[in-house]
């Protein structure tokens, strides 16, 4: 009787609709537990319409959401088969799963289903090439422009459109491709297939392309001649000449090597003839100083260019050796490949063992300059002090010397040694009279390319120092005297090299220095 009174008042006051629905309301939630475990959220929501055709992504993946994805229009470039552009190495480059947005609210790992990829069984692994561009040539320089055009590479596979639809596909592992010339193949392509963030890689070998044969004729072999060089060059020694040619050639290989202080002879300084260093006689150090080494043969001179890759070179003999590598000009490719070939050019400048003054390169020190180094090292001034007034000459101050004195003399002496270039030949020509022997070292490791390749190395380079009071007849008074030799190791690399590095021989030559200084300029 309560609930119709009530209806009656919601009645009068027009409320009865809205009761109505709540009611309704109240039924539904009242549903039965056992459905509510029966049913699929995921399937309620994803399930398309029956009278509807699902939307197709770019890989021809199905859309379940009930809007349609956006995917920009397809460029020229992305479109199978459109050689005419060169190309990533990809095709369908649709966003994958974990890119999208779950419109449904369910997890990913909820959507993911395992892909098929049985479409792909069909597919020939050994296919043969069928473009004419690609299988004329050999598989070297097919490959070198299939790898720039991933459309055909794709095509040359036999990958049909279906495929290209269905998948992304990536080549991979590139530098894993090897080529053989002889069988006209290109082995282990490597495409990866993905689809819905799952993938897979199929190994491909295309074969069909021209086979090389050894008993081809390269006329690479006939592009150059050897050249009867002039005295401008061979009056040089050859390991300087080497190491210039191929700095030349490739500066910037060769700046790791070189030493950067300042007042040194280095590659720089000598290219283009530096005339504090050389006559007018002398080459000119840069990148033509090759075409004085070799002729062309005119039949090939606009189809092969060359370049010096490697040197080898002994200053005891005067010999150099040059490498070259021949290729076809950017204007004029060919099927022939690049060559390597080797020249041998005698006739240059020689260390001379037995005559060590008579090798360009000499030292000297003045009076004035050893008394001050002498008188710098306070044991040796001591010494020579104490015996000054001995008659009983001449007086070896070696044996009355530490160790330790001898070394520190070695080190100035060094570092105050003065060069002299003398040469009767009239190649070289040191202009400068002060430059040192530390000016010397333009290489890193204390190595030097002038007057010819050798190391200058501080604790090795004074040998058989002896510091001696000697009376000289011709002055007629008494003199301090140092003598020693310059040890310099001879450049001898006797296998082909592109000189990146340093090497050092077991060969020396020794260059005598004696140097004076007048005993009564030592006072207490």
């Amino acid at each position: 009787m309560k609930i119709k009174n009530t209806i009656k008042m919601f009645i009068s006051l027009g409320l009865l609709p809205t009761f109505i629905v709540s009611a309704s309301c109240n039924e539904v939630k009242e549903i039965p537990k056992e459905k509510e475990t029966n049913e699929k959220p995921v399937e309620i929501v994803s399930e398309p319409s029956k009278d509807l055709e699902p939307d197709k992504g770019l890989n021809g993946s199905t859309n379940t959401g009930g809007k349609q994805s956006e995917v920009p229009s397809e460029t020229p470039s992305q479109k199978p088969g459109n050689d005419d552009k060169e190309t990533s190495g990809q095709l369908n480059s649709e966003p994958t799963n974990e890119e999208k947005p779950n419109t449904n609210g369910q997890s990913n790992s909820n959507q993911t289903k395992e892909v098929d990829f049985t479409s792909l069984e069909p597919l020939e692994l050994n296919p043969t090439s069928y473009i004419k561009f690609y299988n004329q040539k050999h598989s070297d320089a097919a490959w070198i422009e299939l790898k720039k055009n991933f459309n055909s590479l794709i095509s040359e596979l036999n990958i049909s459109q279906e495929i290209k639809n269905e998948f992304n596909l990536e080549l991979v592992e590139i530098n894993e491709v090897s080529t053989n010339k002889v069988e006209g193949v290109i082995n282990n392509i490597k495409i990866k297939f993905t689809k819905d963030n799952q993938s897979v890689i199929k190994v491909f070998s295309l074969n069909g392309f021209a086979k090389y044969n050894d008993t081809k004729v390269n006329h690479k072999n006939n592009f150059l001649t050897q050249n009867e060089l002039n005295e401008s060059l061979t009056n040089l020694f050859p390991s300087l000449v080497a190491r210039m040619m191929l700095y030349s050639e490739k500066p910037n290989e060769y700046l790791s090597n070189t030493s950067q202080n300042n007042f040194i002879i280095n590659f720089e300084a000598l290219m283009n003839r530096n005339n504090d260093l050389f006559t007018s006689k002398s080459p000119n150090f840069n990148s033509a100083l090759k075409e004085t080494f070799f002729s062309k043969n005119p039949e090939f001179e606009t189809k092969y260019v060359y370049k010096i890759v490697a040197a080898k070179y002994n200053d005891l003999t005067g010999t150099l050796g040059l490498e070259v590598f021949i290729s076809d000009s950017d204007e004029n490719p060919s099927d022939e490949p690049g060559i390597n070939k080797q020249f041998i050019f005698s006739g240059f400048r020689r260390i001379n063992k037995e005559k060590p003054n008579d090798n360009v390169l000499s030292f000297f020190m003045t009076p004035s300059n050893l008394k001050e180094l002498l008188k710098k090292n306070t044991s040796i001034k001591n010494k020579i002090i104490e015996l000054k007034n001995n008659n009983e000459l001449p007086i070896n101050l070696n044996s009355h010397l530490s160790e330790l004195s001898l070394k520190l003399l070695e080190s100035n002496l060094y570092s105050n040694l003065l060069i002299s270039i003398i040469d009767n030949k009239g190649s070289y020509n040191l202009r400068h009279s002060d430059l040192r022997v530390p000016s010397l070292v333009g290489l890193t490791q204390e190595f030097g390319l002038y007057p010819f390749y050798t190391r200058y190395k501080k604790d090795d380079i004074i040998k058989n120092l002896n510091v001696s009071i000697k009376y000289d007849n011709n002055r007629n008074q008494k003199m301090i005297e140092a003598s020693f030799n310059v040890r310099l190791s001879i450049a001898i690399q006797e296998s082909y090299n592109n000189l990146v590095d340093n090497f050092i021989t077991e060969e020396y030559i020794e260059i005598p220095v004696i140097v004076q200084t007048p005993l009564d300029t030592f006072e207490q």
